[in-house]
Formats: C-alpha cells, sequence, structure tokens
C-alpha cells in the first residue's frame, strides 16, 4: 500500500508516454484497493493510509471504520478499471487487467452485501460486475472443460486467461 501511495503521489512526474502512465497509474490503483481489501477480510477496521508516511513519527493511525475502507477500495478498483488494459492486450493474467478488475469489484460487492456490513444493495452491483466480465465476448472467459487442466496449466507455467482472471506470479511471464 505504502509503494502504491508512493507511485500514485509521482506518477506525473516523470516525461513518458500518457497511454503508458495511464496503465501504471490503473495498476497502482487495483494493487492498493485489492490488498486493502485482504486487510478488510482480515481484520475489519484497519487504518486507512492514502499518502505516503513523511515522518518515523507518523506511523501510529487510528482504525477507519470498515464502511470506509470498503467505500475507498471500490474508489481504487473503479478508477482502475477505466485505466488498465484489457486481457487480451496483457495477455497473460499475472498483471492488473479489466477482467481482473471487474472480477474484484464483484467480489468486493458481495462481501460488503454480507457479514459485517450487511449492505444489501451491493448484491445489485456485485451482479452488474460479475456480468461485465461474464459477457465481455472480446475477452472471452470461459470455464476450463477440464478441472484436472486447470491444475496441469498451473504446475507447467501456462497461462489460461479464458479462465483465470488474475493470478500472483512466482516466475513471471518469462520475458
Amino acid at each position: 500500500i505504502g509503494r502504491a501511495n508512493l507511485l500514485l503521489e509521482n506518477i506525473d512526474r516523470p516525461e513518458m508516454d500518457e497511454n503508458k502512465r495511464k496503465v501504471i497509474k490503473g495498476e497502482a490503483l487495483f494493487l492498493r484497493g485489492f490488498y486493502y481489501f485482504l486487510l478488510a477480510q482480515m481484520w475489519g477496521d484497519v487504518p486507512l493510509v492514502l499518502e505516503t508516511t513523511k515522518s518515523a513519527d507518523d506511523t501510529q493511525r487510528p482504525r477507519a471504520p470498515l464502511a470506509q475502507v470498503y467505500e475507498q477500495i471500490l474508489i481504487d478498483l473503479k478508477e482502475a478499471e477505466s485505466l488498465v488494459l484489457p486481457i487480451r492486450t496483457v495477455g497473460f493474467g499475472g498483471r492488473a487487467n479489466k477482467s481482473a478488475v471487474r472480477g474484484m469489484l464483484a467480489r468486493v460487492c458481495l462481501h460488503m452485501a454480507g457479514y459485517p456490513l450487511k449492505d444489501q444493495s451491493k448484491y445489485a452491483e456485485a451482479k452488474y460486475w460479475a456480468g461485465k466480465v461474464i459477457n465481455d465476448a472480446e475477452a472471452g472467459h470461459a470455464l476450463n472443460e477440464s478441472y484436472n487442466q486447470v491444475f496441469t496449466n498451473l504446475a507447467a507455467d501456462k497461462y489460461d486467461i479464458k479462465e483465470s482472471l488474475f493470478e500472483v506470479e512466482f516466475w513471471g511471464n518469462r520475458t
């Protein structure tokens, strides 16, 4: 989260292609939202830090209410969705992409609809984001016909972007 904040604060400083800048910003927003989602699932109320820590004396922050943390997650992910590349353009699941962001938005909304927030209005939003993944003809997502093949592909370090929207890489895509 700290590294994402650092990048987001400085994204406009270097001279670079604006399209690349947009994608990098979207990827950082996705990661910040994703990591806050993991924290919220594990610990509920957590400190909500949206800027870099400027001093060693500024490390004790109060916990933010869980609803506020989830709202920030939604803000980050929704902005990221408009900035990152489609999964077919990326070509593998190891980078943030539109399908991964949309899938994560659906998952976050489902969690918000359940315990402890119980914001049942989020069920409709979860359906909306899941539908954007399912109905994206360009991405062409589909379940692998062979359940065994999912694990064979994983063991062989083969990407199946029809099946997998986002993967944490341990080896990278070897390029």
